[in-house]
């Protein structure tokens, strides 16, 4: 049998995992929730349309062209680095709240009687609507810090991307600081992308799979980013930052693939 706990999981993976779910343990209420899952996916395809204008709208605002130099000042070290710190700390608290609404619609799964199982059901819309409005929340204040920063989505990718690759390549001799909090990084990189290797993101013809986050694929990236002796001093300052939230490898992974997700999402 299913559990309470393991029906919120499921119900978080997506509204196929919650039909399946209402299959095994109400039945008669499969066409309510395939209807309401297909209206909020209707609602939420336009909110996450508007959003990508929105990150379009900034790089017509800010239009930014990586330098020849490849080298990133201090200060677009700082307001990168600070960026990523405020996001993450949204992410993390979106995180918390669908983890707290998954869990009481679990218990209610786990209570005795049908009272607590329809109290369940009826959770499960609230869960649904609350899993895939999660990007929403976040891309609004991503877009907040960067109009506060005066900064394009196009500029924001590409510091994201010199950051990591001139850590990826901090020598351990002459930068142990950098390259100790590389390490770091890296051992919770893994550990994310083990948790969402089974996560399917699908936007159209752009693809994200969980599976695709993995070390291989992020060093192939880095790889591109020379690395730059005075990139390194400007990130010195900040490398307590690098880590400052167990999510940040998700939303960098996020952020080096902006790009094509904002492209995807206004068609």
């Amino acid at each position: 049998m299913v559990s309470g706990k393991k029906a919120a999981l499921i119900g978080c993976a997506g509204c196929a995992g919650i039909v399946a779910l209402v299959v095994i343990l109400l039945a008669g209420g499969v066409g309510v929730v395939i209807y309401q899952g297909v209206q909020i996916q209707k609602e939420m395809h336009q909110t996450y349309r508007d959003l990508a204008l929105r990150y379009l709208d900034l790089n017509q605002a800010y239009p930014f062209t990586p330098p020849a130099s490849s080298q990133l000042t201090p200060q677009q070290a700082e307001k990168v680095m600070s960026i990523r710190t405020a996001l993450s700390a949204t992410l993390q608290d979106n995180i918390d709240n669908l983890g707290n609404l998954g869990e009481t619609v679990g218990q209610s799964f786990e209570e005795p009687g049908l009272s607590a199982k329809w109290r369940g059901f009826t959770q499960i819309k609230e869960l649904v609507g609350q899993a895939m409005s999660f990007g929403v929340a976040v891309g609004e204040e991503h877009l907040r810090l960067l109009e506060s920063s005066q900064m394009s989505p196009a500029e924001y990718q590409w510091l994201v991307k010199t950051v990591l690759g001139t850590l990826a390549h901090a020598d351990p001799e002459t930068s142990p600081d950098a390259a100790a909090a590389w390490t770091a990084y890296m051992e919770r990189f893994e550990q994310v992308s083990h948790e969402n290797q089974n996560i399917q993101m699908d936007f159209g013809q752009t693809h994200l799979r969980g599976s695709d986050m993995n070390p291989q694929n992020l060093k192939a990236v880095l790889a591109e980013v020379p690395f730059l002796k005075e990139n390194q001093e400007s990130l010195n300052p900040f490398l307590s930052q690098l880590m400052a939230n167990e999510t940040l490898p998700l939303l960098d992974f996020l952020s080096l693939n902006l790009d094509r997700l904002i492209n995807q999402l206004a068609r």
